[in-house]
């Protein structure tokens, strides 16, 4: 993921991976026959698809945001 200026932020590439890893495994853990059982990691760990979500909805908005406040400067330079 890059942000406006076009440069890499390898930090939010790693955040995104872990919520998706997060969502991943809070479905898989609701599956029949899925080797890790939600009652061994479920104590401790919980619902972990619901804040995955989260981060994943986090990071996201604060690209999107980033590009429209980029755009309007563009914008309001060019005039």
């Amino acid at each position: 993921m890059s942000n406006p200026t076009g440069e890499r932020v390898p930090s939010l590439d790693g955040l995104r991976a872990i919520s998706i890893l997060m969502v991943t495994y809070g479905h898989l853990s609701g599956t029949r026959h899925y080797p890790v059982s939600v009652g061994g990691y479920g104590r401790w760990c919980g619902d972990v698809a619901h804040p995955g979500v989260l981060v994943f909805f986090v990071i996201s908005g604060f690209l999107i945001t980033s590009l429209l406040m980029s755009g309007r400067e563009m914008t309001e330079q060019s005039r």
